[in-house]
């Protein structure tokens, strides 16, 4: 059974570290430290004083000053064609595709958007 789904970025490296999905991340250990003992989500998660503290050094000058020149970028960022819009121009949708990794024939899908609601004949099975 193939399964996808999202997770926050924490999540992601947190998984990759155990390197298996198929874990409890609350009580698992994602592996074991240079000292021979189990490391668990808990021992890295950052607690709230942690993230209060990293917090209280952002300030909106901080930002304003670090992002002035955000969209100028190195000449590396500023060689990549585009097409000058307001958007992006997504190709046929703007939900989640299949990876093509995957090599399974496409099947065609609605062209409806998930935000408009589906009639129950029209539901992909």
């Amino acid at each position: 059974m193939r399964a996808n789904w999202l997770a926050s970025p924490p999540l992601v490296v947190a998984f990759a570290i155990a390197g298996t999905t198929r874990i409890d991340l609350t009580r698992d250990a994602l592996g074991t430290g240079s000292d021979g003992r189990a490391v668990y989500l808990r021992d890295l998660w950052p607690t709230g004083a942690d993230i209060a503290q990293a917090m209280a050094q952002v300030s909106a000058d901080l930002f304003a000053r670090r992002y002035a020149d955000v969209f100028t970028g190195p000449p590396a960022w500023q060689a990549i064609e585009v097409t000058p819009s307001g958007t992006y121009a997504w190709d046929d949708s703007t939900y989640i595709k299949e990876p093509p990794f995957f090599g399974r024939p496409r099947r065609r899908r609605s062209r409806r958007s998930p935000g408009r609601g589906f009639s129950r004949s029209s539901a992909i099975r």
